[in-house]
């Protein structure tokens, strides 16, 4: 093998098309929305352990699908060994999930303690008898529930690269800083369909929860690169970094009763957040100037406010019959919602990525 063919990894463009699975805890993965029946009626429904046969919906059912997305990146020589680097990357996510009445058994969801806030305090013992549907016609008595997610990820970047040479020429790669401003969103809502009343109407609410993250830093970090052969090589590359996010949940409400209608800032602030990304490449030579790459990355982002922690604490018709302290204290740990919106979520990402590189 003629060694002198193999120094640093060259190019002036690539793209490459992206495939990410997301950790499913950010979306409140335990969390029950929806159960099969009325909890005052069987109240084995939300005592430990929580009786699965009665879950009509979870925060899990939503987020199972994998994320599409590309990048882009354009390097310019400045020096012998040192260029700048731009990236651009953005990422999307689209899921829902249904649950339908079973028979004469309707849906009752977590805005209700799953229909327990109906009709007194959680407290209460024993059957408490139908619920009275008054203050929850829309969440409650229902015959279909929906969960709906939707999430993007965009990502810039602008670097300076140095090149470093080992002592065998098979070995090189770059060291680099710069900024980095990274973008998460999230909006997740739930739905509800339902009869009320005599004649039959229908009622209709969905209760929204929108998270926007906005962080943007310094990084630092680098890569590597070994020539297995002449024409192919393998790397891996590892950025870090501290930003500042500037977060914002909202929760939103719309309903057949207009009256509900709103649109409320939950959480706003600025914080510290962690950013940290590690990729596995591997990328073949097919002519001069053209390459095929292909690799392996995790994406790991810390101190994030999300929808999902937010959507189940919402109180479309205010803290009726004492469901907060039942929210609070009566259900089994991880079975309902958090204790509140907070900025301390977090979203791990992975996935492979195709692409191709040239070579002016």
């Amino acid at each position: 093998m003629n060694t002198e063919q193999c120094g640093p990894h060259f190019f002036d463009f690539s793209a490459e098309y992206l495939h990410y699975t997301r950790d499913k805890s950010s979306f409140r993965e335990s969390t029950v929305y929806s159960t099969n029946g009325f909890a005052n009626d069987d109240n084995t429904i939300i005592t430990t352990p929580f009786n699965d046969q009665f879950v009509a919906l979870r925060g899990s059912d939503v987020g199972s699908d994998d994320g599409n997305g590309y990048r882009l990146t354009g390097r310019f020589d400045v020096g012998a060994l040192s260029l700048v680097e731009f990236t651009y990357s953005g990422m999307y996510w689209d899921d829902d999930a249904v649950a339908n009445q079973q028979g004469a058994t309707q849906l009752f969801s977590v805005f209700s303690l799953y229909g327990a806030g109906t009709n007194g305090n959680w407290d209460q013992n024993g059957t408490a008898g139908a619920p009275t549907g008054a203050d929850f016609a829309a969440t409650d008595n229902a015959m279909q529930h929906r969960l709906q997610y939707e999430s993007e990820l965009h990502s810039t970047e602008a670097s300076f690269r140095r090149y470093w040479v080992g002592f065998n020429p098979r070995v090189s790669g770059t060291l680099l800083i710069g900024f980095r401003y990274t973008n998460l969103q999230e909006a997740m809502a739930f739905s509800s369909f339902a009869d009320a009343g005599s004649p039959v109407t229908r009622e209709s609410i969905t209760i929204g929860a929108d998270a926007d993250n906005d962080l943007a830093g310094v990084q630092v970090g680098g890569d590597v690169w070994i020539t297995v052969f002449q024409g192919f090589r393998i790397g891996n590359e590892t950025k870090v970094g501290l930003y500042n996010n500037d977060y914002k949940v909202r929760n939103s409400v719309a309903a057949s009763d207009a009256s509900l209608n709103n649109v409320q800032t939950q959480l706003s602030g600025d914080q510290a957040s962690f950013l940290g990304e590690v990729k596995f490449m591997a990328v073949a030579d097919l002519t001069p100037s053209w390459s095929l790459k292909a690799g392996y990355e995790l994406l790991f982002i810390s101190d994030l406010a999300l929808a999902g922690d937010s959507l189940a604490t919402a109180q479309p018709y205010g803290d009726i019959n004492n469901i907060s302290q039942g929210l609070a204290t009566a259900l089994p740990a991880g079975v309902g919602p958090a204790a509140g919106a907070t900025a301390d979520g977090e979203a791990f990402f992975h996935g492979f990525t195709l692409g191709a590189e040239y070579v002016w």
